[in-house]
């Protein structure tokens, strides 16, 4: 949320500096979008803790139980491969980078710092988010005999 504020705070700013006093906020399209890949990627996760990720059910909520069980199993099991292989690209990226010294072109901020945010604070969380909700999967199954 701070994020999104401060991307409202840059865009007022720009359009006020640019039309009332001809000058704009030096930049403001590249702090813009490095506020965006902030907002998004802890979006992501938080999106996760509260349940209101995309959820496509049309075969599973048709199926039986024993099914829908192991399809969400299997699922989450492919989510987690995604984003840990996600995660680990993503902090090697972000080094890259800053061995590189690359930044934005305009105010030159480095950009390492955002692609290791993305890989450590979205992904790697939506890993950890993962394997519990893979751990309630199976501790469901064994609870209630193997046929939950």
């Amino acid at each position: 949320m701070a994020a999104l504020a401060a991307m409202v705070v840059v865009a007022i700013l720009d359009a006020v500096g640019a039309k009332v006093f001809k000058w704009p906020v030096p930049g403001s399209t590249e702090i813009t979008g490095l506020l965006q890949v902030l907002a998004i990627s802890s979006g992501l996760a938080f999106s996760k803790i509260d349940g209101r990720q995309i959820y496509v059910g049309l075969i599973l909520d048709t199926a039986k139980r024993r099914v829908k069980k192991g399809l969400e199993a299997l699922r989450a099991i492919l989510s987690l491969g995604f984003w840990a292989v996600a995660s680990w690209m993503g902090f090697k990226y972000g080094l890259t980078l800053a061995a590189r010294g690359t930044g934005t072109l305009a105010l030159r901020v480095p950009l390492y710092p955002f692609a290791i945010w993305v890989a450590l604070c979205c992904c790697l969380v939506l890993c950890l988010l993962l394997i519990i909700d893979i751990v309630r999967l199976f501790a469901k199954r064994d609870a209630a005999g193997g046929d939950a």
